[in-house]
């Protein structure tokens, strides 16, 4: 299970009923050394303000969230600080001496503050967590989601940083000539790119394209990863505080090795992991994961592919492209264990690292009781006889006092974090030996060896006479692994080595070591860190990722010969969730696997005969494709590249000789938007969607414009309410719309129309003459293609949608030639009936009943009213040929120009 980090970026919000003054009296030391001792054990008459507070008390990030919310709930006059000066912080001494700089005017051995329970790292908070009570309040039924690939078109947005950035791009070397023509290309479009070897501490943006490169061995895949973390590292302190653009590539068969079919390179498959922490960390930075199946593919090719995704792809974070070009995202849906008879029984041999202590021993415990199999249990921790002093001592803090009391009876000096470790071992030893004799109670064999996981020669020594005793080895379960919490920023190389190793090489050595038996199954313990990224995690979430993906590898290989499961479990109730934490996690909506019910699920899962689904997720719900970019505040910022390559056909909507936006255009980039945000939701409507002002496409024919959409979730309790707008480069809004989305259960209706019988003459306008006599549009954009019928009420035409008019583009949510072929109907309808020209200002709401593209063609029917001389008022409706309503827009306002020649 992940761990639960503190953040060193993101603020907890003020409280507003803090007094103006500190109590006098306090002596915030005694204070602060109390908590520490209440917290980890350690009697408080050892503790100094020079000890470090993971050198010397073994304080790691958990425990300092815990430390810290004790001392603001003791003290809550404390006002907030910046928390980016708390990484700085390393000994006690250190939180004395910064809370006396950050509360000045106030007697300096009175001076108090301190940041409380820094941002607690969970998934979206928009995500709803799947908690369903069964069977009692105590009772809670766990998740469990599978992970599938979904085809996603280009959606015509950029990556948000990169059309304005000014700084360096750097784009790593990658030996195969990708790296040069992407290069090409984004100088083209006016991006700084520069090819590098070294990455540059000050670069604006960084394209890591080490996962192209060729590798023949497990080895050269693995190093792939911390070839990406050093690079991230590298802009990580600047990109955490300006942001910055970080982008991943890698040839894992463009699902993210999700299909298993490509050897060793799924031992690159990390990439994705570090992407979905530096997401976290870097909450101002855009991101994104590329897998390209490259099978084939020229340096051209792949330029082009890349290219495409960083201009015009989308938001999403983990975007794969198979060799056919078919652009997919992950995403994980709810489903259900299909039950079968067990592949393990009371004749199997199961080999467990990191089985004898935390919740995998739980587990083991519980599959010990329903197959009464044989358990080989792996483990460094060296079994001991504990002291006779600590018989008595059935605590941390009693053990840690137990161990100075005899230094001290001995004259000896003990360093406290001496005094954590060994107490630390007495309480590994009593678990391991505990674990033992649960598992022999249930009716199975148990042997615990003290060995590294990660030595394929040793662990293979060791199973060499298992193998005489007890028979092959049937089962594997990879449950080893350790956390040392640090920001991509902070976290040094050896600390990267020894998280990400214990999981990834010891994967290796038990693969390795068992590569001649029998194997029935094989059980993963990988972390929701892997699907959502974690805050201090990188390392976690990366290794755990590449284990995933060697699953799914292994899985296929097998041939169904051996059931592979690789379990991103969620956070435990128990382990290193403390109750400050599970408090956390309830008020999140974020639900804890209890650990009988855990048990319970890792028991169904390796039962699971011929599964379909090899990756699993157990406990909270996954955010959906895209969501992350919406984590924060509820909010997506997108850049909308617009120029004559992608809307070649904006060409023909030019007035007084300048490309201007289409309503009809903003109506489609507002419905795309949505989608994005909400991709597991339906459109249900777009309303008072407003003409601010209109938008001028400059240098439109060369590098074109870059427009910023904001889309902003303002409800999510019937479905979802977004406010979108496209705003100017000085913050005044062009276009504001709401859009409103719907549950996929929803299904679509028409509206009564309402619309009445209307007498009809013949226009007097002649078809052939509009567009140069009444209307500006070009080409492109002459959709209408008969008028019907006219009168002071209303009008009918015949249109032309966009695909009979040949608009390029693969993903369109509404036809937007037809719509805005609607809107020049309405413009033709006012100038028969007040004898001006007119442009829209207004649509009251857009509905569509069939999404996408209409089957022409088109008839398009008004109905309005002419207000003063001066605006008229529509509601215009949209038939396919099957004389299907599609579509309406409602409350179209139009206002007359006051002069004619606006071509």
């Amino acid at each position: 299970a992940p761990s639960i980090t503190a953040s060193a970026s993101t603020p907890i919000p003020s409280s507003p009923d803090l007094p103006d003054a500190v109590p006098e009296g306090i002596d915030f030391t005694d204070m602060l050394l109390t908590i520490v001792a209440d917290k980890t054990g350690y009697p408080k008459d050892i503790l100094t303000e020079d000890m470090g507070l993971e050198s010397d008390l073994g304080i790691d990030s958990i425990k300092r969230v815990e430390i810290l919310s004790a001392v603001k709930d003791e003290s809550p006059w404390l006002p907030e600080v910046d928390p980016n000066d708390m990484a700085n912080i390393e000994t006690l001494g250190d939180v004395i001496a910064y809370i006396k700089k950050a509360a000045p005017g106030i007697k300096q051995n009175e001076q108090t503050t301190v940041q409380t329970a820094q941002a607690i790292t969970t998934p979206p908070e928009d995500v709803p967590a799947p908690v369903e009570k069964v069977g009692g309040d105590s009772a809670i039924k766990i998740g469990r989601y599978a992970l599938q690939e979904v085809s996603v078109p280009h959606s015509g947005f950029s990556m948000k940083g990169l059309l304005e950035n000014t700084g360096i791009v750097a784009v790593t070397y990658d030996e195969t000539g990708v790296a040069q023509e992407l290069v090409k290309r984004m100088k083209k479009r006016g991006v700084n790119a520069k090819v590098v070897k070294q990455v540059p501490e000050n670069a604006a943006g960084l394209i890591f394209l080490g996962g192209l490169k060729k590798t023949t061995t497990q080895d050269d895949a693995v190093n792939i990863n911390k070839e990406a973390f050093l690079a991230a590292n590298k802009v990580a302190k600047q990109f955490a505080q300006k942001g910055g653009l970080f982008v991943t590539v890698q040839n894992t068969g463009g699902d993210f090795g999700l299909s298993g079919k490509n050897g060793n390179r799924v031992w690159m498959g990390g990439l994705p992991g570090l992407v979905k922490t530096a997401a976290i960390e870097w909450p101002e930075a855009s991101v994104k994961a590329i897998d390209i199946d490259c099978k084939r593919k020229s340096a051209d090719k792949l330029a082009d592919i890349i290219f495409k995704e960083l201009f015009f792809g989308g938001p999403e974070i983990e975007v794969g492209y198979h060799s056919d070009g078919t652009r997919i995202c992950l995403d994980s849906f709810p489903v259900n264990i299909k039950k079968t008879e067990s592949v393990i029984d009371d004749k199997s041999v199961v080999v467990a690292s990191g089985g004898a202590r935390g919740v995998t021993a739980r587990t083991l415990i519980e599959l010990a009781k329903e197959t009464q199999c044989s358990f080989v249990l792996l483990g460094r921790t060296a079994l001991t006889e504990e002291p006779s002093f600590c018989k008595d001592a059935q605590t941390d803090g009693d053990l840690k006092k137990a161990f100075l009391q005899d230094a001290k009876n001995n004259g000896k000096e003990i360093k406290p974090a001496d005094l954590g470790a060994e107490a630390g071992k007495v309480f590994a030893n009593r678990e391991i030996r505990s674990t033992i004799d649960e598992i022999k109670a249930a009716g199975s064999k148990a042997r615990y060896v003290v060995v590294d996981v990660q030595d394929s020669s040793k662990v293979s020594k060791a199973l060499k006479s298992v193998r005489q005793e007890w028979g092959a080895i049937t089962g594997v379960i990879h449950g080893a692994g350790v956390l040392n919490d640090k920001l991509i920023a902070e976290k040094t190389s050896d600390q990267f080595d020894r998280v990400f190793n214990t999981k990834v090489n010891g994967l290796k050595s038990l693969l390795s070591a068992t590569s001649k038996d029998p194997l029935k199954a094989i059980c993963i313990f990988s972390s929701v860190a892997a699907r959502f990224g974690n805050m201090g995690q990188c390392d976690y979430a990366m290794a755990n990722e590449v284990l995933n993906k060697v699953a799914n590898d292994e899985a296929v290989r097998r041939k169904g010969s051996c059931v592979v499961k690789s379990i991103n479990w969620g956070p435990w109730d128990g382990g290193m969730v403390s109750p400050l934490l599970k408090a956390h996690f309830k008020e999140m909506g974020i639900p804890l696997i209890p650990l009988d019910i855990g048990a319970r699920h890792l028991v169904e899962e390796v039962q699971e005969s011929n599964p379909e689904n090899v990756e699993i997720v157990i406990g909270p719900s996954p955010p959906k494709r895209g969501t992350s970019i919406a984590a924060v505040e509820n909010s997506m910022k997108l850049q909308l590249p617009v120029n004559n390559t992608e809307y070649p056909y904006i060409t023909s909507h030019c007035i007084k000789g300048k490309p201007i936006v289409p309503v009809a255009m903003v109506l489609e980039w507002f419905s795309r938007a949505a989608q994005l945000y909400n991709p597991d939701m339906n459109f249900e409507s777009c309303k008072d969607l407003k003409v601010l002002k209109g938008i001028k496409l400059e240098d439109f024919q060369k590098t074109g414009s870059s427009l910023l959409l904001n889309c902003r979730q303002v409800s999510n309790k019937n479905g979802s309410v977004l406010e979108l707008e496209l705003p100017g480069s000085n913050g005044a809004s062009y276009y504001k719309a709401t859009v409103n989305m719907m549950g996929n259960g929803n299904g679509k209706k028409s509206l009564e129309d309402g619309r009445t019988s209307i007498e009809l003459e013949p226009w007097s306008f002649d078809i052939t003459k509009i567009y140069n006599d009444l209307l500006f549009h070009g080409p492109d954009f002459q959709v209408i293609r008969s008028l019907q019928g006219v009168s002071k009420d209303g009008a009918s035409a015949i249109l032309a949608g966009t695909r009979e008019m040949n608009w390029p583009g693969e993903l369109w949510k509404t036809d937007a030639a037809a719509i805005d072929g609607g809107l020049q109907l309405a413009i033709l309808w006012g100038a028969h009936n007040v004898g001006k020209q007119s442009l829209p200002t207004k649509i009251g709401s857009y509905h569509n009943y069939r999404e996408g593209l209409f089957n022409g063609p088109i008839r398009c029917e008004l109905q309005g009213k002419i207000i003063g001389k001066e605006r008229s008022v529509s509601d215009i409706f949209f038939y396919d040929k099957d004389e299907k309503l599609v579509a309406e827009l409602r409350e179209v306002e139009l206002h007359m120009l006051a002069e004619s020649g606006s071509k």
